[in-house]
This record gives structure tokens, sequence and C-alpha cells, in this order.
């Protein structure tokens, strides 16, 4: 099992890199981000939707309700696919350091415009879903080879919570998808006790097997 060093561990040239990269220095060099790639999505009024209109979210808000579960294939439109793809690739914001992946949140610069326009959108598209439910928070991770191969068994603090993949399907090896386990944590559960990193595999693997053992689970791909 791969093991990330400690900073105390690294090179001088490694350690310095990374504190230009944790203390914003990366986008103090970087050149700004397109102003004509931003600006369609800007509203409302006036910005371009960038869910895809031949998704029937009707159908989608009624798997919600059913099962507390909707997938939705093709959930952008195209140019806003690409558009947030080309953002995950380019930013400079991926600044969160996490264990074997990077994260990219709003204090760290990741606030397209495209984000809040898809969530008005969906405001509107899935109303007895949201209502009451605003855009809270979000997030872009981004994975290498070197890492891990996935975020571990968590719980996001979250009314609704929406997971979207922006890889395309053809750099897919093998894997992927999320495991939805049943069993819900105590209402009483802090954030701390639901959303952490396991000291071990183990501990991980153990977890995973009480919450098999309290409920079921459903493999999304």
């Amino acid at each position: 099992r791969q093991r990330w060093p400690k900073v105390s561990q690294l090179s001088p040239d490694d350690r310095e890199e990374l504190r230009r990269g944790c203390f914003g220095e990366l986008i103090r060099i970087s050149a700004a981000y397109p102003e004509d790639r931003l600006a369609p999505w800007r509203g409302p009024p006036g910005g371009a939707d960038p869910l895809n209109a031949a998704v029937d979210w009707s159908a989608a808000e009624r798997a919600y309700h059913a099962e507390k579960i909707a997938i939705v294939d093709d959930f952008f439109a195209p140019d806003a696919l690409e558009e947030l793809w080309r953002f995950a690739c380019e930013s400079p914001s991926f600044r969160t350091v996490r264990n074997g992946f990077l994260g990219a949140f709003p204090a760290d610069g990741n606030v397209h415009p495209l984000i809040l326009a898809a969530a008005a959108s969906l405001e509107r598209r899935l109303p007895s879903v949201l209502s009451g439910h605003p855009l809270g928070l979000w997030w872009l991770f981004k994975y290498t080879e070197a890492g891990r191969s996935g975020i571990g068994i968590h719980a996001d603090a979250a009314a609704v919570n929406m997971n979207i993949w922006l890889t395309p399907d053809d750099a897919r090896r093998s894997g992927g998808g999320l495991d939805i386990y049943t069993q819900l944590p105590p209402v009483e559960a802090r954030v701390v006790d639901i959303n952490k990193e396991f000291a071990t595999a183990e501990d991980e693997a153990k977890f995973r097997d009480e919450l098999l053992k309290a409920g079921d689970v459903r493999r999304v791909e």
C-alpha cells in the first residue's frame, strides 16, 4: 500500500514547490482564465442553460422521489460539458491536497459561472426535489495514476447530494462509479465522524462490512 510522504520527508525543492502551490503563487503567475469562455454562462438573465434539454427531467424527479436515487446520463449539454472539462484540466484552482487526490473548492478559485447556472437550472427543472435546498457547496476532485483509486466511504452533510462525472468515457480503464449504502448515519453524527479519511485500508474495510450488515448497497456506474 502506497503511503504519501510527510512534508519533512520531501526534498527542499519539492517543499518549495508545495509551498508555492498551497499559497497561491501558481494563481498569481498563471494567465487569467479567458473571459470569452466565462461570459456565455453568466446570468440569469441571459446566461446559457448548461443542462441537456434532451433529458427527461420530470422522469428524473419521479425516480428521486420513488427511490431517493436518480441516475441521469448526458447530464450537461455538450458545449457545457466541454467547457467544464477544459476548466477542470486548465484551472489552477486545485489547491486542496487530500490523500492521493486534489480538490478544487470555491475558496480555491473554483467559481466558474457555469456551475451556478447549472444549479439555477436544476432548481427550475427539479422543483419538488430542490425546493428549499439551494446550492450550498461544490467542488471538483482530480486523481493521478499515483493516487488511490477513488474517494473512501463517507457521507456528505446535505439534504440533496449530486455526483457528476466529467471524465470522457474513452478514458475509463476499469472500475469507477459510486457505491451508495442505504444505511444512514445517525442524525446526531458530526461531520468529522461521517466524512473522514480512514487510518488504514483495514479500518475502512471493517466499516464497509458493518454497513453491509446494516443495510444494502447500490452500485451506480
